[in-house]
């Protein structure tokens, strides 16, 4: 049996955790902790999924094989589980179409692909926002030629100054001759400019490094 041989790879695997653990008496000969067994199952290739995932899953899964209820359980660290536990799981992935059952279907695929995209373009946009305001060095909430130009130039290297001209003039104000961040970002969305997120990110951080004398890795 395949549960049988997978349990047997896991409890070599924890051998040396499990000993101590049975020397303080606090498990048996025949377990491991839900969090040690999760751990070792994504490790190995097993389950392609977050080993926290895959504890708590473990852990429900003998606190329900036990009969214990569902208020009980413990933490991952604190459940020990067995080789009745992954064949309960095998029993429960078998009655409900076994491995047809773990699968994503194109159409959903395709939507989450899509989500992903436009958060991710949310995302970039609320980046060049944080840079519009780095980059206006005079604080007057408008970008000024020459502030535009240097914003570009890092986001896009490369640029060329006509590039960047046409750039300008697409969103400039008529009367100002200044580009205001509402403009700005409108701008960027409607003639579809794009970079690298983690660039933009970068960029962010080494900019505020050179303006504050410190770097900002997160919580940008």
């Amino acid at each position: 049996e395949k549960v049988q041989d997978l349990w047997e790879d896991l409890m070599s695997r924890a051998t040396m955790f499990s000993g101590l653990r049975l020397s303080l008496g606090l498990a048996s000969s025949s377990t491991c902790p839900a969090s040690r067994a999760g751990q070792l199952l994504v490790k190995l290739g097993t389950v392609n999924l977050p080993h926290a995932f895959v504890s708590r899953t473990l852990a429900s899964c003998a606190a329900q094989s036990s009969g214990g209820a569902s208020g009980g359980r413990r933490p991952p660290d604190d459940t020990e589980v067995g080789l009745p536990t992954l064949e309960h799981l095998a029993s429960a992935c078998r009655a409900h179409g076994g491995e047809r059952s773990v699968i994503c279907r194109e159409g959903l695929a395709l939507w989450a692909g899509l989500w992903a995209l436009a958060q991710e373009r949310h995302y970039e946009m609320e980046l060049m926002g944080k840079l519009y305001t780095l980059f206006d060095t005079s604080g007057d909430g408008w970008l000024q030629y020459s502030e535009f130009a240097q914003l570009f130039e890092a986001v896009i290297p490369g640029v060329t100054k006509a590039e960047t001209e046409d750039l300008f003039l697409c969103g400039a104000e008529d009367t100002t001759g200044d580009m205001t961040r509402e403009v700005f970002l409108e701008t960027i969305t409607r003639l579809g400019i794009s970079a690298d997120v983690d660039s933009l990110e970068d960029l962010i951080a080494n900019k505020r490094a050179s303006m504050y004398g410190e770097r900002v890795d997160s919580g940008l």
